[in-house]
């Protein structure tokens, strides 16, 4: 296992390995999928991250997030147990946990460039496809900034979504 004073700190040049020829390999120590336990070391502990399980935004109408995030993205709706408001989606073995909160006042942190606020990426066999799916919806988009094959759109909350071709 790395130890931390192998791997710097976030101080002094990051969390990155280093290499036999002493140049930092940010990845080095991070192999395979994460379906498999990653090591990350952290003091004298190593966590043990074994895959990635969902992630929560927060909507301020979920009837409407529930009509863009099933409907229009196409993601299948998913059985949940809490009581609060809310609907799970899953996409391959990650879900999408949309959380009801009425009082949500969204707002970009950069309005000009969208795929730099925190956002979710996804990626889709046909951009161009998505994109037209998008705009006759009304959905707003935005190009990547960047020139990759990609474009961020918001759900009706505001929330920023990638697309990107995958």
């Amino acid at each position: 296992m790395m130890t931390p004073e192998r791997l710097g700190s976030p101080k002094v040049g990051g969390w990155g390995a280093q290499n036999l020829g002493g140049e930092t390999d940010r990845t080095s120590w991070i192999q395979g999928s994460l379906k498999e336990p990653v090591s990350l070391p952290f003091g004298n502990t190593a966590m043990q991250i074994t895959h990635y399980l969902h992630t929560a935004i927060l909507v301020k109408d979920l009837e409407q997030a529930e009509h863009f995030y099933g409907t229009v993205l196409g993601l299948p709706k998913v059985d949940r147990i809490l009581k609060y408001p809310g609907a799970w989606y899953q996409l391959g073995d990650i879900q999408i946990h949309l959380i009801a909160d009425p009082t949500l006042q969204p707002q970009l942190q950069n309005p000009e460039k969208w795929g730099r606020n925190p956002h979710l990426a996804l990626a889709v066999a046909d951009l161009e496809a998505a994109k037209a799916e998008l705009l006759a919806q009304g959905y707003p988009l935005q190009t990547s900034a960047s020139g990759r094959a990609a474009l961020f759109t918001q759900d009706p909350d505001g929330n920023v979504i990638e697309i990107s071709a995958g």
